[in-house]
């Protein structure tokens, strides 16, 4: 890390997968902001912005996510679960936009890919019950009844076209954007397993010329089960210069 990089961290840029908005971020927030990081944490059209989520597209949200970009200098965008395609859309753009990508439990999609083909047809998606969420399994095997009572309470039904209409992208310098898979859920040995299988949700990480992999074991929302954990992780790939 270079001494400019040390004195002037860049800004970060938080995006939850479905159902989250800035609250879901409070832990990281507070300690992304402690070792000196701007911290944005947008509330995306559809997800609580008086938008109808009915109307919103992935076009709508990397629109507004664009235009927050391009407020700052060098910035990091971190993207949990399902926001992937957003970054994907972003980049897609502009991909100067951005000095990095960080996917938390996400991933990439490639031009034409249906994000959740098995949402089709859905106006919205509604938020888990708690009943849902304890059936995820190891997915939220980590998290307190507390995080599972706020997920519940506080979750936005997500817009049901963003994940269920095809992604359009044409820009293949996006590929070419320095990014990084923070792997949770799943090892980074069995995402690669999974992507070089041909699997639909992992394959687009082999389009990527500059990504590497970072492991977090645990649940589906290290945001709330490991807030430290994530933060460092962060805070590290933010200062890298490569």
């Amino acid at each position: 890390m270079t001494t400019e990089a040390k004195l002037n961290p860049r800004p970060i840029v938080l995006l939850g997968g479905y159902w989250l908005g800035p609250w879901a971020w409070a832990q990281v927030v507070r300690l992304l902001e402690a070792a000196g990081h701007r911290v944005e944490v947008p509330v995306l059209p559809g997800l609580g912005d008086g938008t109808p989520p009915e109307e919103v597209t992935l076009t709508d949200q990397a629109d507004a996510v664009l235009a927050l970009l391009r407020t700052l200098v060098d910035p990091v965008l971190v993207v949990h679960s399902g926001a992937g395609a957003i970054a994907s859309a972003v980049t897609d753009r502009d991909p100067k936009a951005v000095a990095r990508v960080v996917y938390v439990d996400s991933g990439p999609v490639a031009d034409g890919q249906v994000p959740r083909p098995d949402l089709v047809g859905l106006e919205t998606v509604p938020v888990p019950t708690l009943d849902e969420l304890d059936a995820m399994g190891p997915m939220t095997a980590d998290l307190s009844a507390g995080h599972r009572a706020e997920f519940v309470s506080q979750g936005v039904p997500q817009p049901g076209q963003v994940p269920t209409a095809p992604v359009a992208l044409w820009n293949p310098a996006r590929l070419a954007v320095p990014s990084t898979l923070v792997c949770c859920g799943i090892s980074s040995e069995l995402e690669r397993q999974l992507a070089g299988s041909g699997n639909p949700m992992f394959a687009p990480t082999l389009e990527l010329s500059d990504l590497d992999f970072v492991d977090l074991p645990g649940g589906h929302w290290p945001m709330w089960a490991q807030p430290e954990a994530l933060t460092g992780v962060l805070v590290s790939l933010a200062g890298r210069t490569d």
